[in-house]
């Protein structure tokens, strides 16, 4: 049912670095949550050593090479595909789903990951709690639950329209940025998307603001069990509609983090919170814990302030190697010997105060 849909372009330490399946999945057994990802390889498993994959399989993922089946996606959408390999990669994960699903392999309902995610509650739980909706958090397709097989034929319809003609089509999509069909906050989602359309998260935003695409409402996705954050550093950007009135905290209990009363169910280490996650540890290792506030993204203007700016300025004359995502994960999914929480709640914690 989770499925997380890959592409490598160079070996083992390379992939890891940026899509660290390894360090999750050793983060999930130490906490007990059984792994039931499934690895699509779009492109380039063969890239990566025999020891690699085996590791892979040891560490309970299940995986599959569907490269070959790339070529009857790619020639579905023959612009698409000559677009470089992030972007054209990431437009084509959602019909090759739509294959598997049509030709038997997999079935519905199912959920599509980002690898940048960190889950830190059971699979079987979460599968419970999301049963019969289909929905992506804040136009973001991190964690993209789908339940209605009408998800993905109208996505692999509006694949082609873009790919077809994407003039037309941009102007269809600015027209439904100045006037959505569905309310933003209603529907859980973020018009934010430039035009003319880069990449499949701005297409999902699009086709989610003008009705083109099934999504459930905020009220339904919320009433749950979990807390859901899309972006970790604005964890209180649907606090009210999640836990209501109640207290603005980050707690650890039993091996379970949770934000006011609900369970997290991940965390979503995209760009902009790994660089967070790395500088403030940073600050932490030199004791400047105080600090960390400063770090903060504005939700205005979705970058630091100034000191902000130059702290991280700090940070990175400080680094004498790239952080990587892989890095940021082990660094950040261990124990806070002040604290006793791991270094991510404390982190998001600094963030989820007013």
């Amino acid at each position: 049912m989770y499925r997380i849909c890959v592409y490598a372009t160079a070996g083992d330490e390379a992939f890891e670095a940026n899509i660290p399946l390894i360090r999750h999945a050793e983060f999930m057994r130490r906490f007990g949550i059984e792994n039931k990802l499934h690895v699509h390889f779009m492109l380039g498993a063969e890239r990566l050593s025999q020891a690699y994959h085996r590791a892979l399989r040891e560490h309970g993922y299940q995986v599959h090479d569907n490269s070959a089946d790339m070529s009857l996606v790619l020639s579905r959408f023959p612009n698409i595909a000559c677009l470089p390999t992030y972007f054209a990669y990431n437009y084509l994960r959602w019909p090759i789903l739509e294959l598997l699903v049509d030709r038997g392999d997999i079935t519905l309902p199912l959920v599509g990951v980002d690898g940048d995610i960190a889950f830190t509650a059971p699979f079987d739980d979460i599968t419970r709690d999301i049963a019969g909706k289909t929905f992506i958090l804040e136009g973001n397709p991190c964690f993209t639950a789908i339940s209605d097989m009408e998800w993905l034929r109208s996505y692999g319809r509006e694949l082609e329209r873009l790919d077809r003609d994407p003039a037309a089509f941009n102007l269809a999509a600015a027209q439904i940025k100045r006037s959505p069909a569905r309310d933003d906050r209603r529907y859980c989602n973020a018009s934010w998307y430039p035009v003319p359309i880069r990449h499949d998260q701005d297409l999902l935003q699009c086709l989610v603001a003008g009705g083109r695409l099934p999504q459930s409402e905020a009220r339904e996705i919320f009433n749950s069990d979990f807390y859901w954050i899309q972006n970790p550093l604005f964890p209180g950007e649907w606090f009210s509609e999640q836990c209501g009135t109640s207290a603005r905290a980050i707690n650890e209990s039993d091996g379970r983090i949770a934000i006011g009363w609900k369970r997290l169910a991940f965390v979503h280490y995209q760009n902009d919170f790994a660089r967070y996650c790395h500088a403030w540890q940073r600050l932490d290792a030199l004791g400047l814990q105080s600090l960390g506030p400063a770090l903060r993204y504005s939700a205005t203007t979705g970058i630091p302030t100034r000191a902000g700016r130059l702290l991280y300025a700090c940070v990175r004359r400080l680094d004498r190697e790239k952080q990587s995502r892989a890095r940021t994960y082990e660094q950040s999914l261990i124990r806070n010997e002040r604290t006793g929480n791991l270094f991510v709640t404390d982190m998001i914690g600094t963030l989820l105060r007013p």
